[in-house]
């Protein structure tokens, strides 16, 4: 396509855009066609990836200061960039999680690989939301860890919001906070799912 691949980047950033400039709903097969003729220069044919919308609007609020960017390049590569910390903060983290301090040398192979193997690349051509959401997880599990459970509920809040992505690990999550009996956690989940849904309305 005319900008790259951008499968989930492209319909968040032009979703956000038209939401704020054009005071149109984001997941309207309008919007999607516009997306389209921006990457195949006509509508989508059968079988070709229809570049429509699913991100729920609490998470397309995070692409809203991307939407003042004009330039779908320079947008994505901004995004990409901000993924690229993100998945160096989530190697990082996750050695934080599991109590290990490896050789210097070890974690700078660490860290380089998480930014070369092939699903890291394919998320970050993607503009992926995949990144931000096992950062929720990682987030979540150290607050658990910590005893932060309402800041842990919030957490596994935002990673449920797109449960195609993240289904597993955070049933694993939530049935050891339930039976470790942490309430605190659920209490603080459905507060954040209350007011997320109060804001998408």
């Amino acid at each position: 396509g005319q900008y790259g691949a951008g499968a989930d980047f492209l319909p968040a950033w032009n979703g956000a855009r038209t939401f704020i400039f054009e005071d149109t709903d984001p997941y309207s097969q309008t919007v999607a066609e516009k997306t389209q003729k921006a990457v195949y220069g006509r509508a989508a044919r059968a079988g070709e990836f229809p570049y429509a919308l699913d991100v729920p609007f609490p998470l397309l609020i995070l692409f809203f200061p991307l939407a003042f960017v004009p330039d779908p390049i320079w947008a994505r590569a901004v995004w990409m960039t901000l993924s690229e910390f993100g998945l160096l903060l989530l190697a990082t983290l996750s050695l934080r999680l599991a109590d290990w301090q490896p050789k210097r040398w070890f974690t700078f192979l660490l860290l380089a690989f998480s930014l070369t193997w092939f699903y890291s690349a394919a998320a970050l051509l993607d503009g992926s939301l995949s990144i931000l959401l096992a950062l929720a997880l990682i987030g979540a599990l150290i607050a658990m860890r910590d005893f932060n459970d309402e800041l842990a509920g919030f957490l596994l809040a935002i990673a449920a919001m797109k449960w195609e992505v993240t289904l597993l690990l955070w049933l694993f999550i939530v049935m050891g906070a339930y039976s470790a009996k942490r309430w605190r956690v659920f209490a603080g989940l459905g507060m954040t799912w209350f007011v997320l849904g109060a804001i998408g309305f």
